[in-house]
């Protein structure tokens, strides 16, 4: 299992044995999220895309409790309004949010945000109403509340740091967004998920300068933003 999984693991296991231990029945885990939670570019990604190896980590933590499902599309984000091409790139309009809304979970985990780098920004120069983003990634989890009023949520309030050549690598976007994910967190009782952390050590210099500028650069930028 790697670094990340484990970090992962440690996380959510608390959260997983609470449930299943009121659980006659296996606990439903949903994996919603982007590319990284559908597995893009994997060579097998029905055995290595992080739900699969979460399904076979809980296996072997308690066998037959846990049903793990990928629902997972690449691309997607949460603004609702934020376009991919001709299409809207909000997850709440993918089929894998209505199938997974229809199966029920008993845990939902959600990695996006990365994918709204490019929008959320606007939500300080201008372009976007100040809370947009927090707005409408709690309309999304909320939809699972309505579908299993005893749904509980995980969700990746400090996201995979980006690698040098990627889009918005060395940008503050990321870090900007940190707050407003555990903001979310918070509102809707969700364990928050470090995802930088276990991989910083992967970060060159530049990226790590970048880590450590996000306070000062968050401070200036929410004394410039629009009202």
């Amino acid at each position: 299992m790697n670094m990340q999984m484990k970090h992962f693991a440690s996380a959510a296991l608390v959260l997983f044995a609470a449930l299943a231990a009121h659980s006659s029945d296996a606990v439903k885990v949903a994996c919603i999220g982007d590319s990284i939670t559908y597995g893009l570019g994997l060579a097998d990604r029905a055995k290595e895309s992080y739900p699969a190896q979460l399904q076979k980590m809980l296996e072997e933590f308690e066998p037959g409790k846990y049903e793990v499902r990928n629902f997972g599309n690449s691309g997607r984000g949460i603004y609702l309004d934020s376009m991919r091409g001709n299409e809207k790139r909000g997850f709440r309009y993918m089929p894998e949010h209505k199938a997974a809304l229809e199966w029920k979970p008993d845990i939902v985990i959600c990695n996006l945000g990365i994918n709204d780098n490019g929008e959320y920004i606007k939500e300080y120069t201008g372009g976007r109403k100040r809370g947009q983003f927090e707005s409408d990634y709690l309309a999304l989890l909320d939809d699972y509340r309505k579908a299993n009023p005893k749904v509980k949520f995980a969700i990746w309030t400090k996201l995979s740091p980006l690698a040098e050549g990627q889009k918005f690598y060395r940008s503050p976007e990321p870090f900007l967004m940190q707050a407003d994910l555990e903001a979310v967190a918070k509102k809707m009782n969700a364990v928050g998920l470090d995802m930088q952390e276990p991989l910083r050590e992967k970060m060159d210099e530049n990226q790590a300068i970048s880590v450590r500028a996000y306070a000062g650069y968050r401070q200036l930028s929410k004394s410039t933003a629009p009202g």
